[in-house]
């Protein structure tokens, strides 16, 4: 189940909460809106927000979460004589994703089955003859861990995608039965829908305050380490034009120049 099958799912569970909770809330008073405490729609918009929003919120919450303990996983697997710096293990974390997502076409175009590739006793050579039939790009021949970090990997995204998926459809479910039962001519259908309202509205603005804030503070962060590589003095009022930064720059050299001739006696 993709996730957007999961999207469709759970936009459908909401329309039918909608739909159902306004009519049970009809039918409690046989049809007389004067008898219920809200307008009807506000009882369809509980019964939609209710099935909606705890599955979405769910949905992002597992997704970052997943991906965060995947990297983690992958990146404590490789072994250390193959990171030699952090520009290397961006490397090999690119490439086992890309052999990762290999092995799901694998086994979307039914070239092999997913027992096969991930068990232990089949070869790296039959897992790249596999790949190559898919047409994935191998740029050379597949080192052991790497194919070991890329299954590790393709398990883990699928049984926690599936996982996932379920628990947000079910998340979806309970909050239409819930909304369902609450549909009475005397719940406060009104208020409960504008306090969801609020604090969407909060929690929006919460979430603005909080990436604007963490914006100049990475800004400011980063400043300070680029000062302490160059100078602010050399950087406002130095002579030298260099926009090119880079460890050969002619800012880097004059500086260069100007310890060394400052250490000498």
């Amino acid at each position: 189940m993709t996730l957007t099958t999961v999207l469709y799912v759970v936009i459908f569970i909401s329309a039918a909460a909608y739909l159902a909770s306004r009519s049970k809330a009809l039918s409690t008073v046989s049809g007389n809106q004067k008898e219920l405490h809200s307008l009807p729609q506000y009882y369809g918009f509980n019964g939609l927000l209710l099935s909606l929003l705890p599955a979405i919120i769910l949905l992002m919450i597992w997704t970052f979460v997943q991906s965060l303990v995947v990297e983690s996983t992958i990146s404590n697997m490789l072994p250390d004589e193959m990171v030699s710096e952090q520009a290397n293990l961006n490397l090999l974390m690119s490439e086992v994703e890309r052999l990762s997502d290999g092995l799901k076409i694998v086994i979307s175009s039914r070239i092999s089955d997913r027992s096969t590739l991930l068990d232990p006793n089949t070869s790296v050579a039959t897992v790249q003859e596999a790949l190559l039939q898919a047409n994935v790009f191998l740029s050379g021949d597949i080192d052991q861990e790497i194919m070991k970090a890329a299954q590790r990997r393709f398990v883990m995204e699928t049984d926690g995608s599936m996982y996932r998926n379920w628990l947000v459809i079910m998340t979806s479910i309970i909050g239409f039965v819930i909304a369902f039962r609450q549909s009475r001519s005397d719940f406060r259908a009104r208020n409960q829908v504008e306090r969801i309202v609020l604090l969407l509205l909060a929690s929006a603005a919460t979430i603005a305050i909080v990436a604007s804030i963490g914006i100049v503070l990475s800004m400011v962060f980063e400043a300070a380490r680029f000062f302490d590589m160059h100078p602010w003095t050399d950087f406002f009022f130095g002579l030298v034009w260099a926009p090119s930064f880079r460890f050969q720059s002619e800012l880097q050299k004059t500086r260069r120049c100007q310890k060394g001739l400052a250490q000498m006696p």
